[in-house]
């Protein structure tokens, strides 16, 4: 008779749960401290590099250029929110609504950002590439929903395997 091999032991889920946050709020961290994009003053005529926290300060202002990308911050809090709650459903629809509205971030290639300041109305800040920034916090959001999805499948094999050991 060949035995099983032994079972390692799993992490509780709350346990995981805290993980998947916690490195999610560590990529948005890194992202609010590195250059999240390169933008070009068209009346200065220089790449302006832009940071992460001056983004996450002055991003809601973004519908005035038709930008919504900022709003995948509240999002994503609430997308955490109810990660760390094992609301696994809601953490995934949160996350890739989030997702979704971090990607409109690229509409700023067409619709260039007005500049008041300097004398001149017809400057404006025209997206040129994003970078790391941008990369770490789009990371810090799509985290969510594919840890929600893993989450979820092996919380549901456990209780498929807890109810399949009691029936027998």
């Amino acid at each position: 008779m060949a035995s099983a091999a032994p079972r390692t032991p799993r992490p509780s889920p709350w346990l995981t749960r805290r993980r998947a946050v916690v490195a999610s709020g560590v990529l948005f961290a890194v992202a609010c401290a590195l250059p999240a994009v390169v933008s070009y003053n068209t009346g200065s005529r220089e790449l302006e590099p832009m940071w992460g926290h001056s983004m996450l300060i002055n991003g809601w202002v973004g519908p005035i250029a038709y930008l919504w990308g900022w709003f995948a911050n509240p999002l994503l809090l609430l997308s955490l929110w109810m990660l760390a709650k094992g609301r696994y459903m809601g953490a995934f629809r949160g996350g890739a609504v989030a997702v979704f509205v971090a990607l409109t971030t690229f509409t700023w290639y067409a619709n260039p950002v007005p500049v008041t300041g300097g004398g001149s109305r017809s400057r404006r800040l025209e997206l040129s590439h994003p970078t790391f920034g941008f990369f770490f916090w789009m990371g810090s959001i799509a985290l969510v929903p594919i840890s929600a999805s893993l989450l979820s499948r092996r919380d549901a094999e456990a209780k498929a395997a807890t109810t399949a050991s009691k029936a027998s």
